[in-house]
Order: C-alpha cells, then structure tokens, then sequence
C-alpha cells in the first residue's frame, strides 16, 4: 500500500499517482472492493463515481480523482 502523508496544510499527499482497486477501496473506505469491480464492469447499470483508467488489463484510479471523490462520498454516507 503506498505511503500517505498530511502536510502542514491539511492536505493528503500520495507517493504514487495510480491506485489498484483494492487502494481505492482502503481508501475510499466506504466501499468494497467487490462493489468497486462491479461497477467498473462496461455494462455496469451504476457506474463507478470516479474515472477509471485502464492499463492493459488492470484497472487504475488516479489519485486526483480519488481525492476529489472523498468528500462527496463522505456527505453521501453521513447520516
């Protein structure tokens, strides 16, 4: 998993600019990684919030993506 620090100005810095599937869901929290698979299929009837970028046959998220996904989803699931 990669390194995640806080900066002194409160905001998230990643060592790496791409995430597996498995990363985004550590990181998003709210989601499994089953459900991300799901919804990233190409027929999916709900599609992922964030884009996906697709390398060969793997699944990335970019963590630009990720980062601005994270406070929709958390209003989303607040209750």
């Amino acid at each position: 998993m990669p390194e995640i620090t806080l900066t002194q100005e409160g905001e998230l810095k990643f060592e790496r600019r791409l995430f597996t599937i498995a990363e985004t869901a550590a990181n998003a929290r709210a989601l499994r990684v089953g459900t991300i698979k799901n919804r990233v299929a190409p027929n999916s009837k709900k599609p992922f919030p964030i884009p996906v970028i697709r390398v060969g046959g793997a699944i990335r998220f970019d963590v630009k993506d990720i980062e601005n996904f994270l406070p929709v989803a958390k209003s989303l699931f607040e209750c």
